[in-house]
């Protein structure tokens, strides 16, 4: 998100808490139990919903938080907002996770069989041809891809 140069604070409440800023660029990654957010200019006020805990994130953070606090911050993920731009980034990422975030931006179910998700990727992904990057994963990590049905898409062993 981008709130540079805001005349009045920007605010976006979640289940997890509430970030307020007048001019930053950030990534707000909503997850089940948590949010994850990284900054990468300016800075964002952090609030807990249930705690109340705050924190003032400055450009080159991240930190996750939930209801019931925040946890410490740390660098932020250059790759964090790649999606920005269409790409994934995969930095030692287990197959599995790249896939979850590959079936983010695609119609129907994407799923890896559980014999190979623990398999570390590397590389950058386009998100607009997920067929595309399944056809690369499979080929590099000698997989096959499994379409049983024109929306259901499983990454298995060869």
């Amino acid at each position: 998100m981008n709130a540079i140069g805001a005349a009045r604070p920007f605010v976006v409440a979640t289940p997890h808490g509430r970030l307020r800023t007048r001019a930053a660029r950030f990534n707000l990654r909503l997850l089940a139990d948590a949010a994850r957010l990284a900054v990468f200019e300016g800075t964002v006020e952090i609030r807990s919903a249930a705690r109340g805990d705050t924190l003032a994130l400055s450009a080159g953070g991240q930190v996750s938080f939930s209801a019931d606090g925040i946890g410490r911050p740390d660098l932020a993920d250059p790759a964090a907002g790649a999606w920005t731009r269409g790409m994934l980034v995969a930095n030692d990422m287990r197959l599995a996770d790249l896939v979850a975030e590959l079936a983010r931006y695609r119609h129907g179910h994407l799923g890896v069989a559980p014999e190979v998700a623990d398999l570390r990727v590397m590389g950058t992904y386009p998100l607009a041809d997920a067929d595309r990057t399944l056809q690369l994963l499979a080929r590099a990590l000698s997989l096959r891809v499994e379409q049983k049905l024109p929306w259901w898409t499983t990454l298995a062993p060869a």
